[in-house]
């Protein structure tokens, strides 16, 4: 398990500057650029909100975890940080709706639909019985 732990780790150091001799950012280039179907690139250092517009309606979505099931996130909106509120952690406000902790402040999300059910606003889902606060998202619980 330990060499192929390193052997990984190799590939991994090297996957930004290799050459098309080993899979590598641009042997992933070459063959993304001849794609013929759109290809949605996502940038990780761009903003919650800008990354959820990215992939909502028609792309698949962008969604976390609620427990075992796929919370879809079709719009969202960045809101200050909230005292306490830990990355993940969902918090019913009054005044701003209902906010989920990042790393960086808080993401007030608007619509909202557990995989399954219909899109509704995110205070429609509170309302129907959706989660309350100091809830997590993220993982699928196993």
């Amino acid at each position: 398990m330990a060499g192929a732990s390193a052997d990984f780790l190799r590939w991994a150091e090297a996957y930004d500057v290799a050459g098309p001799e080993q899979r590598s950012l641009i042997g992933h280039e070459t063959w993304l650029a001849a794609q013929t179907a759109p290809v949605l690139r996502l940038d990780s250092s761009a903003r919650f909100d800008d990354l959820v517009r990215a992939v909502t309606h028609p792309y698949p979505g962008a969604f976390t975890w609620l427990g075992d099931r796929r919370l879809f996130v079709w719009w969202a909106r960045p809101a200050p940080a909230i005292s306490g509120l830990a990355p993940g952690e969902m918090r019913v406000n009054d005044e701003r709706g209902l906010l989920v902790g990042t790393g960086e402040g808080a993401l007030r999300l608007e619509r909202v639909a557990v995989e399954g059910e219909a899109e509704c606003s995110a205070i429609e889902w509170i309302r129907g019985g959706g989660r309350l606060s100091g809830e997590f998202l993220g993982k699928a619980r196993q």
